[in-house]
């Protein structure tokens, strides 16, 4: 099973969804490091109740399915949260830019810089509404914690990317000074 089938296994403990549910909750919940496709998630939902990890329903919609963790699905999570994690990899165009950046123009560089800490200001905020809007509210299932550790992540990592933006376009406007004279 995919780690893909795992998140999906992990949301549906926390109660019946359909497709199209898990696939907004990845995206806010998880989108500052995790992202799945509808092309991904049905497959692989398909796949869990082939293997009997998660039963389906009929929906509030005709043609809705409504999942459910099955006994052996909730087993099957479980001993996957304790296997060590894969190392992960990276693909980030913005780094590919920057190394062959002497083969653009110098703006077109900035100008992606300056995107990038766009993008991720408006991250660093929603991360930062959505740690404050989880303190606020009551912990019933005392799992708050382990929410706010992956919260307080993504903050931490778009603050890196913030002070390496800002030093990276720092760096560009000291060679620009040194190359005019």
């Amino acid at each position: 099973m995919t780690s893909t089938g795992y998140v999906m296994m992990g949301l549906l403990s926390e109660g019946p969804l359909t497709g199209y549910m898990i696939k907004k909750l990845i995206d806010v919940r998880f989108r500052f490091f995790w992202s799945e496709s509808y092309g991904q998630i049905y497959p692989v939902l398909q796949q869990l109740v082939k293997q009997g990890w998660v039963n389906s329903g009929p929906g509030e919609r005709k043609s809705s399915k409504v999942y459910t963790l099955t006994e052996e699905g909730q087993k099957a999570l479980s001993e996957w949260l304790m296997l060590a994690p894969v190392k992960a990899t990276y693909r980030l165009e913005i780094l590919i830019k920057v190394y062959f950046a002497h083969l653009a123009p110098t703006s077109s560089l900035k100008d992606h810089l300056h995107t990038h800490l766009q993008e991720h200001t408006q991250e660093l905020g929603l991360l930062n509404a959505f740690k404050h809007e989880l303190e606020s509210i009551p912990d019933p299932q005392g799992d708050h914690r382990n929410i706010l550790s992956v919260i307080d992540y993504g903050i931490r990592y778009n603050q890196a990317i913030l002070d390496w933006s800002n030093a990276t376009l720092s760096r560009l406007e000291d060679s620009n000074e040194s190359n005019v004279a």
